[in-house]
């Protein structure tokens, strides 16, 4: 068949730029995230090793405990928010139904347990996959003295464009999830056999997507980057007005940072959009390949 990237990223410009509160739906789960990063990391300032061993031990369980508890939590509002703007973009391309925050956060919310049946699945699958991968390299790099994980360079290039198509079933399967009101092992069939029968697709959609969001993101971030390394070039040679380097990297970092967030939410929603649409238009036509009927000679 035939596949229109003009209009499947045409239409996925469109509704980024339209419908933004899909932007605060996909910033919200990076932001929180970013908010835990203490959490996960600040207990391991604290370890000292005048700490005696019992005490040691049972603060390093409480440590785990807590980190445990906060990835359970931000995998949970992960999926609140991944459904709700799984649900915008379908919405927004077929043009029906609420597209207001509270709207799709009140109308997507039967569809979370699916949502995070399939983070799960795909979660744990690639984490074997992975997993399984490196215990092999390791084991023949000493079986071979190192020449194994020479030999596997190339296999190792190759998990990139495996963790895009990857993330192409894992937004296809909440897509399928939501338009198709599926559970979450048949959605995740239905995108597999869907990236699987349109593979070259993907990857050109990929790579056209991730190359294309990496250099609109240094475009619109690298110039705010310029005042920064002028001022440590200039302080570095004066040395005198070294004092105003805190205050003034705190004052553009608070300038920054919401700048980055309102790029990053574009970025974001506009390559789900494109992941989400690109699924929609292959399914609706592997349906209608499968409905044609046979013509009886």
């Amino acid at each position: 068949m035939n596949f229109d990237y003009g209009e499947m990223l045409g239409r996925s410009w469109q509704i980024t730029w339209k419908h933004k509160v899909l932007w605060f739906l996909t910033l919200i789960p990076l932001l929180l995230s970013s908010l835990f990063l203490p959490f996960y990391f600040g207990p391991l300032l604290l370890l000292d090793e005048s700490v005696s061993d019992p005490e040691g031990t049972a603060f390093l369980i409480l440590m785990l405990v807590f980190i445990v508890i906060f990835g359970l939590v931000g995998v949970l509002i992960n999926g609140v928010f991944m459904a709700a703007a799984t649900l915008g973009v379908i919405r927004a391309d077929r043009g029906e139904g609420s597209l207001s925050f509270s709207g799709l956060l009140q109308d997507s919310a039967r569809y979370i347990g699916r949502i995070l049946g399939i983070l799960l699945i795909i979660g744990l699958s690639m984490g074997l996959l992975f997993f399984i991968f490196f215990v092999i390299t390791i084991l023949l790099s000493v079986v071979t003295m190192g020449l194994a994980a020479f030999c596997l360079q190339p296999f190792m290039i190759l998990l990139a464009p495996l963790m895009f198509l990857m993330i192409a079933v894992m937004e296809g399967a909440q897509t399928a999830a939501i338009a198709e009101d599926t559970g979450a092992w048949e959605a995740i069939m239905r995108a597999w056999k869907v990236v699987r029968d349109h593979v070259w697709k993907y990857i050109i959609i990929t790579l056209i997507i991730y190359f294309g969001s990496s250099i609109l993101s240094s475009f619109l971030l690298t110039p705010l980057m310029i005042p920064v390394f002028a001022l440590v070039l200039l302080t570095g040679e004066g040395g005198s007005n070294s004092g105003i380097i805190g205050p003034v990297f705190l004052l553009f970092f608070c300038l920054f940072f919401p700048i980055m967030l309102i790029i990053q939410g574009f970025v974001g929603t506009f390559m789900k959009l494109a992941l989400d649409i690109t699924y929609l238009r292959l399914a609706q036509s592997r349906e209608d390949q499968t409905a044609l009927p046979v013509e009886k000679s």
